[in-house]
């Protein structure tokens, strides 16, 4: 069973996301779609544990994909962890990503917003997904009629 988070948790919606002034609650939606990734892989960081990381994080809150990946590696050392950011849309290379091994992070809404994707829709040129604004079940294009960008999390 996939973990469903959302970014509005009590228990780490007030908690600011690196050194920024940024909470989880208004701003968190890659933290928390980046904590259900880790989750699929059996790595445990709530939004919270991950927002402590100032170094993964710009002063205005924005991820460093680069910090986050070394300094996953550091954490989990016997594992080979990549985390890579991709500009556009390849529905190609997200397709194929959607496998075990791979966790897909999608950007949509005009760049406003992460999710994190599952499997390809079974009827559509869609992505069933997580969303981290309210933890539940979401589709990419049929619910945010985009995909600007997205990130390959890959752990083996």
């Amino acid at each position: 069973m996939s973990v469903c988070l959302s970014q509005l948790d009590p228990r780490w919606s007030s908690k600011k996301i690196g050194r920024s002034f940024l909470s989880i609650g208004r701003f968190g939606c890659t933290v928390t779609s980046l904590s259900m990734a880790l989750a699929d892989f059996g790595i445990y960081m709530t939004p919270s544990d991950i927002a402590d990381h100032d170094d993964w994080f710009t002063d205005r809150g924005l991820i460093l994909w680069k910090n986050v990946e070394e300094g996953l590696q550091g954490s989990y050392p016997s594992k080979t962890i990549s985390l890579t950011r991709y500009y556009g849309r390849n529905d190609v290379l997200i397709r194929e990503s959607l496998s075990p091994g791979t966790g897909v992070l999608l950007e949509v809404a005009n760049k406003s917003h992460w999710i994190k994707a599952d499997r390809k829709a079974l009827l559509r040129n869609d992505y069933v997904c997580r969303d981290p604004w309210t933890g539940e079940e979401c589709m990419a294009i049929g619910d945010y009629r985009n995909i600007t960008g997205f990130a390959l999390l890959k752990i083996s």
